[in-house]
């Protein structure tokens, strides 16, 4: 689940999930209900493989691939599975996505992390998450 919140520059969410991986599937659709794509077309799919020291760097870098396909290759994700794991001391993610073809009629050119922390409160996860747009 996520939220849309006021921010005096760019675009401010909340972002929750049960798990970690519910967390970063709910960013990725805030971040598709913020580009608002329009002439849509199936494109296939693709493997994000993503490795961090930390759940907010992995989180950055997850949402920062997906403007990339966005930007670079006009390929929006549609639907995502996603499995997180820490392996000593790095946080590993494998992300499915299926994807679109299409025009986003905003422009989002990244994730940030001002004010980036993941939070873990009676057994949900929860961010905010500030879009640089």
């Amino acid at each position: 689940m996520f939220k849309l919140l006021e921010h005096p520059a760019d675009v401010r969410v909340k972002v929750t999930g049960r798990s970690l991986e519910e967390l970063f599937l709910s960013a990725s659709q805030a971040l598709i209900s913020l580009l608002k794509p329009v002439k849509q077309e199936p494109a296939g799919k693709t493997v994000l493989k993503l490795k961090a020291s930390s759940i907010e760097e992995l989180l950055v870098r997850f949402l920062g691939e997906l403007i990339y396909l966005v930007e670079v290759h006009q390929k929006i994700p549609a639907e995502a599975t996603a499995k997180i794991k820490k392996k000593s001391a790095l946080y590993h993610l494998e992300a499915t996505i299926e994807l679109v073809r299409g025009q986003a009629s905003r422009e989002i050119k990244a994730a940030t992390y001002h004010g980036l922390k993941v939070v873990q409160e009676r057994g949900r996860y929860s961010c905010f998450i500030i879009f640089d747009v």
